[in-house]
């Protein structure tokens, strides 16, 4: 894998997908839920309040998150089942 650990991998998902943008509509809504249900489906639950996660994937969509500050939200706000 590209990316160490399944936190990270998350991180990247939304990242990639917010950045890249590659949808003419919906990059951040579909970033942030394939980071949350990758999430989920590999074990993890996530308890970042809706208005956290809000202004993180602002942040990444405006240029002033990186996927390894991403990946320490994550980290702060998930564990496993």
């Amino acid at each position: 894998y590209l990316h160490p650990s399944i936190i990270e991998m998350a991180a990247a998902y939304l990242y990639h997908l917010v950045e890249n943008h590659p949808f003419v509509d919906g990059n951040k809504r579909v970033g942030a839920m394939a980071a949350i249900i990758f999430l989920d489906l590999n074990g993890y639950d996530f308890d970042a309040t809706d208005a956290d996660f809000t202004a993180m994937v602002l942040k990444v969509a405006s240029g002033k998150m990186m996927k390894s500050e991403i990946s320490m939200f994550f980290r702060e706000h998930t564990h496993s089942r």
